[in-house]
């Protein structure tokens, strides 16, 4: 079947201040009433499955960051409105189901934004073509609400909406991306969730402890770069790396991981089992450490590597995203997942961001058939019972 009308589940992972886009009409979210959300421990193992996946799928990129976070903020969504073999695909991905998976991502949302000296902002919303808007599923919009504070608006879907989305967008991310998508004329759908990171060292570098130093990168350059210097009081160490964690001013940390071989075969060893010891059994030890002052930007898209975990999604003929719009005529499936981070680590602390774009397409019905009898052509009465011709003609000349 032949991809036609684009369906955009776009998540752009940044700041998050409010909405004053004029092109959101109504929110339909306003006569739902959210859920309370229990709090729960929060238990996420894919997100160091996701995390090792992605590090280990980009060959092209020598800078690589992604963000498990806004990604499953992202996939969380696009789940709810999955049903069937889809919705099995994307629990077996998560490693649990959708219900429990919505409860811990909103228990974790609200636990992430709690007051503090640290600044993580993080909100969610959904723009609908005025046509899906009066399908959409009522199940759909009270999830999108309750577990990721969704609001839900309606739009045109032509020139102005595009100008509108990407308004919104640098608005909420404080114009660190001032343009995300290109044209959403006759696109149904754009689902946005906004995160942002801003956070002061517990203990910063000051002037004297910076000095320009050598940074070799992966191709055995050698650049000259400012690095800082410091002492930490939790070390790391494995057979395969050594590492530290510094703090910032709460509950945040930023952990570093040399390799004590080279990049490439210390991510192709690595594991989620791996990964979840450096970050949670790291030793308290004091360590001297150098670190380069530094900005990334990254983007990528996640395609391969997500559509050999949830293959229906992205088959148009086995996706079901029913629990959507529940009998559209038209199938829904993924077509590409997009994501783009930054990062800025300075002497007083980081602030750091992604987008990521789930992008589905519908699936077209038949074409509809046309016939213009603008030319000669037979004509005949039938006997609707027998259909027998009880006169049949040719018309070849309008007296």
């Amino acid at each position: 079947m032949k991809p036609t009308i684009l369906f955009l589940l776009l998540v752009c992972s940044l700041a998050m201040v409010g909405c004053n886009t004029a092109s959101a009409s109504n929110d339909l979210t306003e006569s739902i009433v959210a859920k309370q959300i229990e709090t729960v421990s929060v238990q996420l193992p894919s997100f160091y499955k996701e995390s090792v996946k992605l590090l280990q799928s980009d060959k092209e990129q020598e800078n690589i960051l992604v963000s498990p976070l806004s990604i499953h903020n992202a996939l969380g969504m696009t789940a709810n409105g999955a049903a069937g073999a889809t919705q099995s695909e994307f629990e077996q991905y998560f490693q649990m189901e959708i219900n429990p998976l919505n409860q811990m991502i909103g228990s974790f949302n609200q636990t992430l934004q709690e007051d503090g000296e640290s600044e993580l902002l993080l909100a969610n919303s959904i723009w609908l073509e005025t046509g899906l808007a009066k399908d959409v599923e009522n199940d759909f919009l009270s999830s999108a609400k309750t577990y990721y504070d969704a609001q839900v608006f309606t739009a045109d879907f032509d020139s102005k909406t595009t100008d509108d989305i990407n308004a919104w967008v640098s608005e909420h991310t404080k114009e660190r991306i001032p343009k995300i998508v290109d044209d959403v004329t006759g696109s149904v759908a754009v689902l946005v969730n906004a995160l942002s990171f801003d956070a002061q060292w517990l203990v910063p570098y000051n002037e004297a402890a910076v000095a320009d130093g050598t940074f070799t990168n992966r191709k055995g350059e050698a650049q000259t770069v400012p690095m800082m210097g410091g002492k930490e009081s939790f070390y790391i160490e494995d057979e395969d790396a050594t590492g530290f964690e510094k703090l910032y001013k709460d509950k945040f940390s930023f952990v570093a991981l040399l390799p004590k071989q080279d990049m490439d075969s210390f991510l192709a060893a690595l594991t989620p089992k791996k990964l979840e010891n450096y970050l949670t059994q790291r030793k308290e030890e004091t360590v001297q450490t150098s670190m380069p002052k530094f900005k990334a930007e990254y983007s990528t898209s996640l395609k391969d590597a997500l559509s050999s975990e949830i293959p229906s999604a992205f088959d148009p003929d086995t996706a079901d995203f029913s629990k959507i719009e529940k009998d559209a005529v038209e199938n829904l499936f993924i077509s590409d997942v997009l994501h783009k981070t930054m990062i800025e680590v300075d002497e007083l602390g980081t602030k750091a961001g992604a987008a990521t774009a789930v992008i589905l397409e519908r699936t077209a019905a038949e074409e509809a058939k046309i016939v213009n009898l603008d030319r000669p052509f037979v004509y005949a009465i039938v006997d609707q019972e027998t259909r027998l011709p009880l006169f049949i003609g040719v018309l070849d000349t309008i007296q």
